[in-house]
C-alpha cells in the first residue's frame, strides 16, 4: 500500500508541485492546464484504480467461496472476456445499444459468458478443474473474436484497442461515482452473504440439510460477483487476473473467515491495481504512456495460476470429486 501511494503520489507531484494544487470545489474555468490535469485526469484515476480494484477483488473473493474453487474469478470463469466480447460487438455492429452507455451491454455479455459456465459445471457438480477449463474456453473464445473484430474495423481500431487493453485514464468524475455506488451497493450485498455463505462452506448437502437453499445463495453470490465484474469492464475494459490474486494473498496472509476473506480480497485488489497504475505512470513520466493498466495486471495470472493449481483437487466439495470424471 505504502508502494502504491508513493508511485501515485511520485507521478502526482511530477504534474504539479503540491503547494500549485487545485483547492477544492474543482471549478474548470479558474484553473490553469496543469491543474485541470491533475483535477480532472490524475486524480480520478487514482481513486477508480483502488475501486476497480476492490471491485474485483471482491468479486474474485464471491466466485471462490460460492463455487469452492481458488482459481474462480472474472477472469478464469470467462466473465470479462464476456462483456469485452458484448460491447465489441455493439460498437462495431450495433452502436444505438450504447446510447444509454456501456453498462447494460457489459452486464449482459457478462450474464451470459456466466450463464454459460455455470450450466456447463452445474453437470459436474461445479468441480473446479471442470470450472476452470470450461471458462478458460469461453474466455479465450471471447477474447478471439473480439480481437479479430477490432483488428478487422479500423474505423473503430483505437477505440476498441484501447478499451479492450484496460486503460484507467480518465476525463472526469463520472466513472469514480458510478463504480463508487456499484461497489456500495455489492458492498451491503456481500455482508447480507457472508452468514449463508459460511453455511454453504460445510459443503451443498450439509447446507441443505440446515435448511439453506444452496442454489439461491449460489445464485445471488454468483450475481453480485457478475455486477461487479460487468462495472469494471464497462467502465475501464478488460483487466486481468485481480480478482484472483486479491482471494489468494488474502488467504496467504491468514484470513480464515469468509467476512475477512470479503473484507481483506477488496482491499488487496484495490491496492494491487493501485499499485500496478503507479508503475504504468511512473514509466509514463519517463517516456509517455505505452501501454494500459490491465496489460500490466495480465503479467500476474500465468505465476499465479501455475501456484494455484496443485490445490485445486483439495477443493473439490466433499462427497463429489467423483464429479471431475476421468483425465
Amino acid at each position: 500500500g505504502l508502494v502504491a501511494a508513493a508511485l501515485w503520489a511520485w507521478a502526482a507531484v511530477g504534474l504539479l508541485p503540491l503547494g500549485s494544487w487545485p483547492p477544492l470545489p474543482f471549478r474548470a474555468e479558474a484553473m490553469s492546464l496543469d491543474q485541470i490535469l491533475l483535477a480532472f485526469g490524475l486524480m480520478p484515476r487514482g481513486a477508480i484504480a483502488l475501486l476497480a480494484g476492490a471491485a474485483l477483488g471482491l468479486s474474485g473473493a464471491l466466485l471462490q467461496t460460492v463455487l469452492r474453487n481458488p482459481v474462480a474469478d472474472p477472469t478464469t470463469l470467462g466473465i470479462s472476456s464476456g462483456a469485452q466480447l458484448a460491447l465489441v460487438l455493439s460498437t462495431i455492429f450495433a452502436p444505438a445499444l450504447l446510447i444509454d452507455g456501456r453498462w447494460p451491454v457489459a452486464m449482459a455479455g457478462a450474464a451470459l459468458a456466466a450463464a454459460l459456465v455455470l450450466a456447463v459445471g452445474a453437470r459436474r457438480a461445479f468441480a473446479p478443474v471442470t470450472m476452470v477449463i470450461v471458462g478458460m474456453l469461453v474466455g479465450l473464445t471471447a477474447s478471439a473474436i473480439a480481437t479479430a473484430l477490432t483488428l478487422a474495423q479500423g474505423e473503430y481500431l483505437l477505440s476498441l484497442v484501447i478499451w479492450n487493453g484496460g486503460s484507467l485514464v480518465q476525463q472526469d468524475w463520472s466513472g469514480v461515482r458510478a463504480l463508487a455506488l456499484v461497489l456500495a451497493f455489492a458492498g451491503l450485498a456481500a455482508a447480507l452473504l457472508a452468514r449463508p455463505l459460511r453455511v454453504l462452506s460445510l459443503g451443498a448437502e450439509g447446507a441443505a440439510s440446515l435448511g439453506l437453499r444452496v442454489a439461491a445463495v449460489r445464485l445471488a453470490g454468483i450475481a453480485v460477483a457478475v455486477v461487479l465484474a460487468g462495472s469494471v469492464s464497462a467502465e475501464l475494459g478488460l483487466i486481468s487476473f485481480v480478482g484472483l490474486a486479491g482471494p489468494a494473498l488474502a488467504r496467504s496472509l491468514g484470513a480464515r473467515t469468509i467476512p475477512q476473506r470479503l473484507l481483506l480480497s477488496a482491499l488487496i485488489g484495490a491496492l494491487l491495481l493501485s499499485l500496478c497504475d503507479g508503475v504504468v505512470l511512473t514509466v509514463a513520466g519517463a517516456s509517455g504512456e505505452m501501454f494500459p493498466t490491465g496489460a500490466l495486471t495480465g503479467l500476474i495470472g500465468g505465476p499465479l495460476l501455475i501456484w494455484l493449481l496443485p490445490r485445486l483437487r483439495g477443493s473439490t466439495p466433499p462427497g463429489t470429486e467423483a464429479a471431475e470424471g476421468p483425465a
